[in-house]
Parts: C-alpha cells; structure tokens; sequence
C-alpha cells in the first residue's frame, strides 16, 4: 500500500512543479515587460542548454529504466518526503529570482545578484531543488544502475549550466560575485 500514496505523492509534486516554473516564468516575463529598466539580455549562453538537455535525459533514465516492483516502505516514505520538500525550495528560490527567473543564462543591463531566501544557502538552490526531485524518483522507481547513471549525467548537466551561469554573473560584477562565491556553496549545502 505504501508504493501508490507515495508515488502519487512524488507525481503530484511534479505537477506542482511545473505550475510553478510556468507561473514563475510567465510572472518574470510580464515584470521584465512592464518595468522602464534594461532587461533585455546583454550576455547569454547556449551551452546552459546542453545542461539542462543532460538534466533531463537523467529524469528520463530514471523513469525510463523502472525497477521491476515497488521498492521498500523507507524508500518509497523516503521518495514522498523529499519530493515536497523540493517543490517548496524551488518554489522559494524562483520567488526570490523574480525578473531574473529564465530558463536559458543570460544577464541584463541591470542584472543585480540574488543573495536573499534560499541564495543564502546555495548560489543554485533551483539546481538544488531539482537533484532533490531526482534523488526522489531515483528512490521511487530507479534501479541501482540506472539511478547512478542519471546522477552522474544530472551532476554533469549541472555542472555545465552553473559554470555557464556563474561566468556570466562573474563578467557582469566580478567583485560582488567573487565574494558571493568565496562564502557559499554553489548548489550542495556545506560542499564549496
């Protein structure tokens, strides 16, 4: 019985986050259009694309490489506890984003470095929240292997989109960004 509360507990969640990112980024969308500032991008990234690519074939290996039967109770409680706990934190850092919230890197002409809410604790708590919802679903429904295979293209996916990001963050306010980095971690707490 435990096996279907908590997957639908974790699907339930994914719901939740794709309301989110779409509300988060339909929101950024309309106060970049009605502020009087510069938030047309001066500097962008493709290659933060190709990350986000890896991050999602790793959802897709997961899923996609099921093991045969529910796993135990504690992973299947495990799995449900995490999931929410990702949609709130994503749901807190696109909050504290705002304008900034986009799916591809880029800066503006008045881009200002976010360091309230969740930024405090991490400088990608979005990546953060989604290797909680990887690490969920991996519990849920993954076998070992595959599991391991999709943390480590996610890692990889991440990996790219933060060095994109934090090139560009740096390029636009090298000092503020530079002590911001000295102090926390990029997107596992207590890990620089």
């Amino acid at each position: 019985m435990h096996y279907p509360l908590a997957r639908a507990i974790v699907l339930s969640c994914w719901a939740v986050f794709a309301l989110v990112a779409v509300a988060g980024w339909i929101a950024s969308e309309i106060r970049r259009r009605r502020s009087g500032t510069n938030r047309a991008p001066t500097a962008r990234s493709q290659a933060s694309l190709w990350g986000l690519a890896l991050e999602t074939l790793s959802f897709a290996i997961v899923w996609g490489f099921r093991r045969p039967g529910p796993g135990s109770a504690l992973l299947n409680w495990t799995a449900a506890a995490l999931a929410p706990a990702a949609v709130a934190l994503f749901a807190w850092s696109v909050r504290h984003l705002g304008v900034h919230f986009r799916i591809q890197a880029v800066v503006t002409g008045d881009h200002r470095l976010v360091t309230e809410g969740p930024y405090r604790l991490v400088r990608h708590p979005i990546y953060a929240s989604l290797l909680l919802m990887l690490i969920s679903n991996g519990l849920l429904a993954a076998r070992w292997e595959s599991a391991l295979v999709a943390l480590a293209l996610f890692i990889a996916g991440t990996e790219i989109r933060v060095r994109v990001e934090e090139r560009l963050l740096a390029s636009r306010m090298p000092a503020d960004f530079a002590a911001y980095r000295a102090r926390v971690p990029a997107y596992i707490p207590f890990l620089r």
